[in-house]
């Protein structure tokens, strides 16, 4: 997924690849309710730096763009 090498790069640019973002950071998906939660989350435990505990999932109608499915924000806490 395009998002999760984004949010990849943003964390070796902060610094985030030094610091454990499992255990102050979290994710919120926002997926379109035509899609495939599952598949989502299978994609997500694939990546090693994700708590899939911490991470929030919220189905939406829509988004700004209407060609997009997914939106995933990423949030580093201070800790």
């Amino acid at each position: 997924m395009d998002v999760l090498r984004t949010i990849t790069g943003a964390r070796a640019i902060s610094g985030g690849l030094t610091h454990d973002f499992r255990k102050s950071g979290r994710l919120s998906v926002f997926l379109h309710r035509t899609q495939s939660l599952s598949t989502v989350k299978d994609l997500l435990a694939k990546e090693t730096w994700i708590d899939l505990a911490k991470v929030e999932f919220r189905f939406v109608d829509g988004f700004a763009g209407e060609k997009y499915l997914i939106e995933i924000e990423a949030t580093a806490l201070a800790g």
